[in-house]
C-alpha cells in the first residue's frame, strides 16, 4: 500500500502523524532556536561550530533547511498518482464522473475499526495478494499462471475479483448486491415511516410489502 496516502490530512477520521515531517519540522525548529542563541551566547557558538554531524541538527552549517525533506499534501498527491501499482486507485477517483469527496466519506466518519480501514486502503491500492500481484509484481517463480483460480479464465486482478469473475456472478455478487438494496430498502422505508428504528444492513431483511396510509414499498 502506498504510505504516501496515509498521512495526508483528513477533515475528521482516523489521520496518521507524517513522522517524516515532523522530524524534519522539529530539526528545523530546533536549528532555529539554536541560531538566535548563537548571538548572546559563547558557549552556544562554540558548541554550534563544534557540532558537524555529530547531532540531527549538524549546527556547524550554515545552509537554513540542510535539504531536508518537508512533503506538502500536494507532493504528496502527486507522488501517488505517479505510482505505476498504487497509483491507479488515486486516478480513477480523480475522474470528471467521480464525486471524490463522497468516495472518500467513509475515510473522514472514523466508524470502521482500523483493522478494516487498513484492509480497505490495501484492496484499493492493489496489493492484496492475488496470482496476478505475485507473479507479475513480486515475480513469484513458483507460480505457473496468474490466472483467476476461481474461473481459471482471466488474470487474478482486483477488478477481475471484485466485478468479472463467471463463478462468483451468483454467489458473491448477488450477495454483495443484495445487501445494497437491503440499504436502500431501509432507508426508503424509515423515511416515509414504514420503519421507526434502522437496523444494522447486514440484519435487515426486507418485508415483501410495507405500506401505510400514503406509501406502499414492494
Amino acid at each position: 500500500m502506498s504510505v504516501i496516502r496515509t498521512t495526508l490530512k483528513r477533515k475528521g477520521g482516523r489521520e496518521l502523524i507524517d513522522v517524516v515531517n515532523l522530524h524534519t519540522e522539529q530539526i528545523n525548529n530546533l536549528r532555529e532556536f539554536f541560531s538566535a542563541k548563537v548571538l548572546t551566547s559563547d558557549l552556544q557558538k562554540v558548541v554550534s561550530l563544534a557540532d558537524k554531524g555529530y547531532t540531527p541538527l549538524n549546527l556547524a552549517t550554515r545552509d537554513d533547511l540542510l535539504n531536508l525533506t518537508f512533503l506538502s499534501d500536494t507532493e504528496k498527491q502527486e507522488q501517488w498518482s505517479r505510482k505505476e501499482l498504487h497509483g491507479r486507485h488515486h486516478y480513477e477517483i480523480n475522474q470528471p464522473h467521480i464525486d471524490n469527496e463522497a468516495s472518500n466519506k467513509w475515510l473522514m466518519k472514523g466508524e470502521l475499526f482500523a483493522e478494516t480501514e487498513g484492509f480497505l486502503m490495501a484492496n484499493q491500492d492493489q496489493v492484496i495478494t492475488r496470482n496476478n500481484y505475485k507473479k507479475i509484481i513480486m515475480k513469484d517463480g513458483t507460480l505457473q499462471t496468474d490466472k483467476c483460480r476461481k474461473c481459471h479464465i482471466r488474470s487474478e486482478t482486483r477488478q477481475h475479483i471484485t466485478s468479472d469473475c463467471e463463478q462468483l456472478a451468483n454467489t458473491d455478487y448477488l450477495h454483495r448486491h443484495n445487501h445494497v438494496c437491503n440499504i436502500i430498502h431501509q432507508k426508503l422505508a424509515h423515511k416515509y415511516g414504514l420503519l421507526n428504528t434502522l437496523k444494522p444492513y447486514y440484519k435487515y431483511q426486507p418485508a415483501p410489502v410495507l405500506e401505510n396510509d400514503s406509501i406502499r414499498l414492494y
